[in-house]
């Protein structure tokens, strides 16, 4: 299994819709949801930095992921 890291800086009038679109359910995940190796996504805020995203996609294996 790999965890692919992605980080982002989102515009404080975007996050809203970046939450949307980068959450388990969104766009995002739907797209990599086409392949049997995909396991998810998680999205994660910055508690200290609210406008610093870390999304984590979790395959089961490397050339799945690429």
């Amino acid at each position: 299994m790999i965890e692919v890291v992605w980080e982002f800086r989102v515009k404080p009038q975007r996050v809203g819709d970046f939450e949307i679109d980068y959450s388990s359910l969104g766009p995002w995940a739907t797209l990599f949801r086409n392949s049997p190796a995909y396991r998810g996504t998680r999205l994660l805020r910055d508690q200290e930095d609210p406008l610093r995203f870390l999304t984590i996609d979790t395959w089961d294996h490397l050339d799945a992921y690429e």
